[in-house]
């Protein structure tokens, strides 16, 4: 099971890593071809929307939460679950939060964490 495990989370980490790469890319482009900007979001948006739905338990290593925090987000609706036994998160929604956070915490936040997602959801 734990490798089993293992192997989803570094799954993934490995889109969250491709998609993210596609995205910067795209913001550098935006002012001198937003078309192709737009085209390499497309393109990021369809691999995430193939992706399996995810455990909560690599949701929470993701975001580096314990998966308790990553539960109340889930009950507070800043999380999606696309289905309930076994819980698995949807993996866009997963993606955007994953983004935010990142975000947050690059600029110092660390605290409240849930409400600043919502705000900027």
């Amino acid at each position: 099971m734990t490798q089993t495990l293992e192997r989803e989370e570094e799954q993934v980490r490995a889109l969250f890593e491709r998609v993210e790469r596609v995205e910067a890319v795209a913001e550098r482009i935006e002012r001198q071809k937003p078309d192709e900007a737009s085209e390499l979001r497309s393109v990021a948006e369809a691999a995430l929307c193939t992706a399996e739905p995810v455990r909560l338990k690599i949701a929470a290593s993701l975001l580096a939460m314990s998966d308790r925090t990553v539960r109340t987000w889930v009950a507070e609706g800043v999380l999606s679950l696309v289905s309930e036994h076994p819980q698995r998160l949807d993996p866009i929604q997963l993606h955007r939060v994953f983004h935010l956070v990142k975000d947050l915490r690059a600029a110092g936040r660390n605290r409240d964490l849930i409400n600043a997602v919502w705000n900027r959801l």
